[in-house]
This record gives C-alpha cells, sequence and structure tokens, in this order.
C-alpha cells in the first residue's frame, strides 16, 4: 500500500487579490470581478462548442475564478482568471480521455 501523496504543483501565477486569511463566504465581497465577467472572459479563450461548465471563486495563490469546461470535442479546458484585475492567469487543456493529476488522486 503506497501512502505517499504526491505533492500538488504550486500554481504558476499569483493572482491581483491576497485574501489574507479572510472566510470563503467573503471571497465574493472582496472580488472586484462579477462571476458573470469571468464566465465571459473565460469563454474567450475556449475554442469549440462547450457542452457544460462549472466555474468557483476560490484562493490559489490569490483569488482566482476557476472556468472548467467540456467541450464537444470530449476534450476539456480549464481557465483561470484573476478575480481583481480579469487577466487570463493560466489555461490548462486536456485531450480527450487524459486525466488530470487531481482525477487520479
Amino acid at each position: 500500500m503506497d501512502l505517499v501523496k504526491e505533492e500538488e504543483e504550486a500554481p504558476k501565477f499569483k493572482a491581483s487579490i491576497d485574501p489574507k486569511g479572510a472566510k470563503e463566504s467573503a471571497y465574493p465581497s472582496l472580488a472586484k470581478l462579477s462571476f458573470q465577467q469571468a464566465v465571459a472572459t473565460a469563454f474567450g479563450e475556449i475554442k469549440g462548442v462547450v457542452l457544460e461548465y462549472k466555474a468557483e471563486l476560490e484562493n490559489e495563490n490569490g483569488l482566482i475564478y476557476s472556468v472548467e469546461a467540456k467541450l464537444a470535442d470530449g476534450s476539456e479546458i480549464e481557465v483561470n482568471v484573476d478575480a481583481g484585475t480579469g487577466k487570463v492567469l493560466e489555461v490548462e487543456k486536456k485531450a480527450k480521455g487524459e486525466q488530470s493529476q487531481e482525477d487520479k488522486d
């Protein structure tokens, strides 16, 4: 039995808003970008037909909107948008059938 868990990679970006120990329920009041604006920004990075998506506001090296989408071709994409500036911080694409590290755990 393998008890060693692989460490998650640290984000390669730094978001503009540091929630400084704020409770997760306070995140929306700290964000300068609305949920709808973040989703629209993320969709601007997505090429293809979106079948479904989920979006959440989270603290990942600062406050970001993480938008994950499943596309018609079977691939998946995650777009991280800075909750303060609206800048796209990272785009991660997964081909059809490819598992992310989170899915493997």
